[in-house]
């Protein structure tokens, strides 16, 4: 792969519903005003509008996927994604602090979906050429992913240690883990 770096004005950062706070907190550091979707609701429907040209322009969609409208918000990633393929957007990289569904990334028994596999499908067939996100419960879920869609998940376990560490000036700190499977994670932490 070539390493290609946009310039600034080459950009356009997106918010998604209910990622709005991330996103000016993503283009404060890098110097690039964020553009929010313009978004209503009638008759249980969104309709949206692309904020601003994005032709020839690399976006970036900043979508929170958790709780429990995720299934409205993934709707909502779908059509802006659409929105953006038909503005001739030139890449379209969709920016997951967390990824839906990761916890089922097995069949734990017979006649069940692999949910995590279908949902790194569905980010590839409504056309998004990249995904980035973060702590991903499962590491094979990167493998769901065809070599044509970029995929990165990185870890905010360095940046919540040195905050814990810089600006609460812990000095013992105990991590929990919720659970047996996660105890690698929590001795990782610090």
């Amino acid at each position: 792969h070539t390493l290609y770096m946009a310039e600034p004005s080459d950009i356009v950062l997106i918010a998604a519903t209910g990622a709005e706070s991330l996103t000016d907190e993503i283009g404060g550091i890098l110097g690039i005003p964020p553009a929010a979707i313009d978004a209503e609701d009638a008759d249980g429907e969104t309709h949206l509008r692309l904020p601003c040209n994005v032709r020839l322009r690399d976006t970036y969609v900043v979508a929170c996927l958790g709780g429990a409208g995720v299934n409205r918000f993934f709707v909502e990633l779908s059509l802006i994604v659409s929105g953006l393929r038909r503005a001739s957007a030139a890449r379209i990289t969709a920016v997951l602090p967390y990824y839906a569904y990761g916890r089922q990334a097995r069949k734990h028994t017979s006649r069940v979906p692999i949910s995590a596999a279908d949902v790194a499908s569905l980010l590839e067939e409504m056309g998004v050429d990249g995904v980035l996100t973060l702590d991903l419960h499962k590491e094979e879920i990167a493998g769901f992913f065809s070599p044509r869609c970029h995929f990165a998940s990185a870890s905010c376990q360095p940046a919540a240690a040195r905050y814990l560490h810089t600006q609460r000036q812990l000095r013992r700190p105990v991590v929990v883990a919720p659970h047996a499977s996660g105890v690698t994670l929590a001795k990782a932490f610090f």
